[in-house]
C-alpha cells in the first residue's frame, strides 16, 4: 500500500494505547470514537481484555461489526490481535465493503465524474439549490478531470488544472452547441485577480466532492487534494454599494413590475432568486417578516422588515392567494434566471450610474446601509442568511463606526496644514 493510499488515523487519548485503555471501567456498552461522520470505532472492555468493534450509520443503513481482540494483553500482529491504528484500518475496509455491496461501486475505477454525481445527489438531498454548483461542475471540472480515477489523482494534476483555470477568462454567452467564447480582458488590469477568484471557487467545489467521496469510501486518501492550495490574496472585499440618492434614482429608472422587485431587493437584502420565489403566504403582515424558504445555503430564514419594507410587501400581497407569487413579470409569469440582467443594465444607464450595477449589488446596498447605521453585525448576518459574521465583517466591516476610527478622529487634532474650502467630493458609487 502506497503512501497516498493510507487514510489518516483518528486519535483518541482514551483508546490510543493499552495503558490508556487500562484506566477504563469494564462495560458491556462500547466506548465509541468517530473516525468520520457516520463511521465509528468502538472498544468494549471485558474481564479478559477488550474487543474492537465498527459501526456504520448512513441514512437508512445501520450495521455493527466485530473486528477482533485489542492488544491489551498481547502485542498486536494485525491478523488476530489489533492495535488502535490497525483496528481503524480493518474498520475502514469493512465500511467500504458494506457500501460497495450497497452501491455496487468498484473503488479502483471510481472516477471524479462519479464522485461529482454522488456529491450533487447528496447536495440535492440537503435541500440546496443545484443551479450554480451544477453549472460550475459542468463547465470547469468535468471536462478536465471527470474521466480520471479518484485513486489516481495527484497533487500535480490538480495544480495543473487550477493553473489553467486561473489563466482562462470568463466565458460569454453563446448559442447552444456553438463554440465557446471568452471575454476580452486585454485592457482589464483586474482580470487576473478575477480569474484566480473563479479558480479558487472551482477548487472549493472539487474538494467538497472528493471529501464526500473519501468519507463514503475510507480507503480513498485525501492526500492528493488536501495539499492543493488556493491562490492567496485573490479575493477582495466587495465595497460597491449605492448611496440613498443613487438608490432612489435607480428605482425611479425602473418600470413596473421590475421596479417592485428592485425595491424588495433594496429593502430586504434578499437574493434575486429568493425574491422571485416568494409567495403571498411567505409574507407575515402581523410579524412584519418574509419567510425565505429556498435559499442558497438550503436553510430557510425569516427576514424582518422595516416599516417601509412592510408597506411595500403589504401592497404586493393585496388580492393574492397564499400560493400566488408576490413578484411576477408583466405577462404574469415568474421571474426566471437572467431575466433581470438586461433590465438592470438599462435602468443603471437611465439612472446615470456607472459602471452599471447588477441585482446582487442591491444586497450589498442593504448590508452596507445597515452596518453604517450601527446595526449589529450578527443581526445583519442573520438577515442576509449567514451563519456567523465572517462574511459581513469581510465585506462591510470597514463601514461600521468603530473605536479605532472614533479615537483617531477625536484625538488627532488639526495641524493647520489644510485650509477649509467649499470643495465637496462627488459620490460616483464606485
Amino acid at each position: 500500500m502506497g503512501k497516498n493510499d493510507i487514510a489518516r488515523t483518528a486519535r483518541n487519548p482514551k483508546l490510543d494505547t493499552r495503558n490508556a485503555r487500562g484506566g477504563l471501567k469494564k462495560s458491556r456498552a462500547p466506548y465509541w470514537t468517530s473516525i468520520s461522520p457516520g463511521h465509528s470505532l468502538g472498544y468494549r472492555k471485558g474481564k479478559k481484555g477488550g474487543t474492537w468493534l465498527a459501526k456504520l450509520i448512513l441514512d437508512d443503513l445501520r450495521q455493527e461489526h466485530r473486528i477482533g481482540p485489542a492488544d491489551d494483553m498481547l502485542d498486536a500482529d494485525g491478523f488476530t490481535i489489533f492495535s488502535f491504528a490497525q483496528a481503524q484500518e480493518r474498520a475502514r475496509k469493512w465500511f467500504e465493503k458494506i457500501k460497495r455491496d450497497e452501491h455496487h461501486v468498484n473503488i479502483d475505477t471510481y472516477t471524479v465524474s462519479e464522485a461529482l454525481d454522488d456529491y450533487l445527489e447528496h447536495y440535492c438531498r440537503e435541500g440546496r439549490s443545484l443551479g450554480r454548483v451544477e453549472c460550475n461542475i459542468r463547465l470547469h471540472i468535468r471536462p478536465q478531470l471527470g474521466h480520471l480515477a479518484v485513486k489516481k489523482l495527484t497533487k500535480r494534476r490538480i495544480d495543473a488544472w487550477l493553473k489553467e483555470l486561473s489563466e482562462t477568462p470568463a466565458m460569454v454567452r453563446s448559442r447552444k452547441g456553438g463554440e465557446r467564447r471568452y471575454k476580452d480582458v486585454t485592457d482589464d488590469p483586474d482580470a487576473k485577480r478575477r480569474c484566480r477568484v473563479k479558480a479558487n471557487r472551482q477548487l472549493v467545489i472539487l474538494k467538497a466532492a472528493l471529501n464526500f467521496a473519501a468519507n463514503e469510501f475510507p480507503s480513498l486518501s485525501d492526500e492528493a487534494w488536501r495539499r492543493v492550495k488556493s491562490f492567496r490574496r485573490a479575493e477582495r472585499a466587495r465595497v460597491r454599494h449605492l448611496s440613498d440618492d443613487e438608490s432612489r434614482r435607480l428605482v425611479n429608472a425602473c418600470k413596473e413590475p421590475f421596479r417592485s422587485l428592485v425595491l424588495a431587493g433594496l429593502l430586504t437584502g434578499a437574493r434575486y432568486g429568493e425574491l422571485a420565489r416568494l409567495t403571498a403566504g411567505d409574507y407575515n403582515s402581523d410579524a412584519g417578516t418574509i419567510h425565505i424558504r429556498d435559499s442558497k445555503s438550503g436553510k430557510d430564514r425569516h427576514v424582518y422588515l422595516s416599516p417601509e419594507g412592510a408597506r411595500h410587501f403589504t401592497r404586493q400581497a393585496v388580492g393574492k392567494g397564499s400560493q400566488e407569487l408576490l413578484f411576477t413579470r408583466a405577462n404574469k409569469e415568474s421571474w426566471g434566471p437572467s431575466h433581470q440582467q438586461r433590465v438592470m443594465k438599462v435602468a443603471s444607464e437611465n439612472a446615470k450610474i456607472k459602471p452599471a450595477v447588477t441585482f446582487h449589488v442591491l444586497r450589498h446596498c442593504y448590508a452596507s446601509r445597515s452596518v453604517m447605521r450601527k446595526i449589529e453585525l450578527m443581526v445583519v448576518a442573520r438577515q442576509l442568511g449567514h451563519s456567523d459574521t465572517r462574511m459581513v465583517e469581510k465585506h462591510y466591516g470597514h463601514l461600521a463606526p468603530n473605536y479605532v476610527a472614533d479615537t483617531v478622529r477625536k484625538n488627532f487634532t488639526d495641524m493647520g496644514l489644510v485650509k477649509d474650502d467649499n470643495v465637496v467630493p462627488m459620490n460616483t458609487g464606485a
